[in-house]
């Protein structure tokens, strides 16, 4: 199950990855851009994709017929820690980007 979870699920995330963070990025790099931007990007970048994920987890749980596994407090909230971790990633992620590429120089 691993395996195959892998074979359609990396080429799939490398995909919804590509097609919401591109765009973004060729926005943001027009311009020199600082390290709090950086960070503010790479963490918008990572909460469109968590808003992404919430309907596909709702259309899970109801095809899964399990009303109550995400409606609850405890499901919203757990929910919501998982995002604000992720988006603490992408902030990091953006960052070390940031910085191995650096400002652009001046012509």
């Amino acid at each position: 199950m691993l395996a195959y979870g892998a074979i359609i699920g990396l080429p799939t995330s490398f995909i919804c990855c590509w097609l919401v963070g591109a765009p973004i990025l060729k926005r943001i790099m027009r311009k020199p851009i600082s390290a709090p931007k950086a960070a503010a990007t790479g963490s918008g970048i990572a909460l469109v994709l968590a808003l992404l994920y919430i309907p596909a987890r709702v259309v899970d749980r109801i095809v899964a017929n399990d009303p109550n596994g995400f409606f609850t407090g405890a499901g919203w909230l757990l929910l919501a820690q998982i995002t604000a971790v992720f988006m603490g990633f992408g902030a990091v992620v953006a960052l070390f980007v940031w910085f191995v590429i650096g400002e652009p120089d001046q012509i």
